[in-house]
């Protein structure tokens, strides 16, 4: 396990839009409450959120990556916002390296967890309310390339899926502790490509991974786990 040294930074972003858009769904479906476009005050040539979660304050929390300086290394993006869609924070982590946020949860002991890659390593950032940095990790064998796409907060930890890049793409599903320490975990696949894009505890303490397999066509994905 490596520990990250990160640099962290506000951003400014300016609202392009936010409006009412007109639903295109049937009558009786839920209308679009409002839309926002944010562009960033920065040189960056890449931005894009990949994953949002509802938080306690009835706002919710966006995780994706930058590249801020336009040097072909994306950084993790972190934004915090509103219940009505207003911008509250917004940061970017970054160590050096290519990175990206694949998911962001807050969690039971407060604050927010951060799981993606870093250099394609397996990376788990843990921010407080505000998103500080409270603790960072960062492992793998350092030439297979690993994503983290979704994880789920078990009593003692956390536990994730996404991709292992060996000589076929393999879903891998793991294991960290509540200090992001690595428990366990074990990858699953042909010789095609399977990623494991989203993980739920199911009743019996196990885990359901769906994603999907490409053997030549693209076929839907699901995987059950026990959970040890």
């Amino acid at each position: 396990m490596k520990n990250l040294l990160l640099v962290f930074f506000t951003v400014s972003i300016t609202l392009a839009s936010y409006s009412q858009m007109p639903s295109l769904l049937p009558p009786g479906y839920q209308n679009i409450e409002y839309t926002g476009i944010f562009t960033m005050d920065t040189t960056a040539s890449f931005l894009e959120l990949r994953n949002t979660t509802a938080t306690s304050d009835s706002g919710f929390i966006a995780t994706g990556d930058i590249d801020a300086d336009n040097n072909g290394n994306n950084e993790v993006l972190v934004q915090k916002f509103s219940k009505k869609g207003s911008l509250e924070w917004s940061y970017i982590y970054s160590d050096g390296y290519d990175q990206r946020g694949g998911a962001v949860k807050e969690v039971s002991e407060g604050g927010y967890i951060v799981a993606g890659q870093s250099d394609g390593n397996i990376m788990f950032i843990k921010l407080d309310v505000f998103g500080v940095v409270e603790w960072s990790t960062q492992y793998g064998n350092g030439s297979n390339y690993i994503e983290i796409f979704d994880f789920v907060e078990v009593a003692d930890g956390y536990v994730y899926s996404g991709q292992y890049n060996d000589a076929s793409v393999q879903i891998i599903v793991g294991k960290v502790d509540l200090s992001g320490n690595d428990v366990w975990s074990s990858t699953f696949g042909g010789t095609g490509t399977d990623i494991g894009y989203s993980i739920a505890q199911s009743g019996d303490g196990g885990f359901v991974i769906s994603g999907y397999r490409n053997t030549g066509v693209n076929d839907q994905y699901i995987l059950k786990v026990d959970g040890t």
